[in-house]
């Protein structure tokens, strides 16, 4: 009998044991089935993180080439108004007495002298072609009355001396232009009338030649 208890008691140690590293297998399963589903959430969140931030971008990329596309079309327009405001002041300083017009090419005469001398040192704008096209060092310009203006040029512009003052003053030299005009037509309808009076006077001579 005693045999048999302490057989049995064996017995109840092993599967005390055994269930003891049963229950240890089943807690470490657990534990990596919990580990393995935070790695897998982490990576799908990772995932989703990208995927949000390429989005992002993608989007900010399309937002910014719009507003490129938006200030290009404002920088035309501009460049457009401001072809016109040049176009408009070289034809008022023409308009301008001689005294304006000097003054005038004296300003511009010394700022292109001035530009020369800090043209070495200064740092000039480049205009690409096109992706994959080499550099052009160029000046941008507007072109004013045929006449091709630099920056440096039109940057001087703002300082010259316009040559009316008042609305005036303009409005008398259109009432000059346009007096002075209707006098060149009436001095040309009469060349004309004397023209013809010639021709006239002409063909009689010849008419009384014939006969």
């Amino acid at each position: 009998s005693r045999d048999l208890e302490e057989k049995a008691r064996m017995r109840e140690r092993k599967l005390a044991e055994d269930e003891l590293h049963l229950r240890s297998g089943q807690q470490r399963f657990e534990e990596f089935l919990e580990s393995h589903d935070k790695r897998a959430m982490r990576a799908v969140k990772q995932a989703e993180d990208e995927t949000q931030a390429k989005q992002d971008k993608v989007k900010k990329i399309r937002r910014l080439a719009n507003q490129i596309a938006q200030l290009e079309s404002q920088n035309s327009k501009d460049d457009e108004k401001l072809q016109e405001y040049l176009t408009y002041k070289a034809f008022l300083d023409k308009l301008g007495s001689k005294e304006h017009q000097e003054c005038i090419l004296r300003l511009r005469e010394e700022r292109k002298r001035k530009n020369e001398g800090q043209r070495g040192s200064q740092v000039r704008l480049q205009k690409r072609r096109a992706i994959g096209e080499e550099n052009m060092q160029n000046l941008l310009t507007v072109s004013v009355m045929g006449r091709e203006l630099s920056l440096e040029e039109l940057a001087g512009y703002e300082d010259e001396p316009m040559p009316f003052t008042d609305p005036e003053e303009l409005l008398d030299k259109f009432t000059t232009l346009e007096e002075d005009n209707l006098k060149l037509i009436h001095r040309i309808q009469a060349l004309d009338e004397t023209l013809d009076n010639y021709r006239q006077t002409l063909e009689h001579i010849e008419s009384e030649k014939r006969s």
